[in-house]
């Protein structure tokens, strides 16, 4: 059995960029890191990083299924 992972650029920044902004938003709404620290952008892109990864996850189909 064949299985590909279908990953575009619209996916990804579909889900880099609002988590990334999301996070960001949450550190420096609640007084938790400064919105100019390199901890905020390390924090944001990290938490980014892991939504990215585990996005495509449930996108996995066959495209080829053999029978002998």
């Amino acid at each position: 059995m064949l299985f590909t992972r279908v990953v575009t650029n619209k996916l990804v920044l579909k889900v880099q960029l609002p988590t990334y902004n999301w996070t960001k938003n949450q550190l420096v709404s609640r007084s938790i890191l400064p919105a100019d620290s390199i901890w905020t952008y390390l924090a944001s892109s990290s938490v980014s990083g892991v939504c990215v990864v585990s996005g495509p996850f449930p996108l996995l189909m066959p495209v080829n299924i053999e029978i002998s």
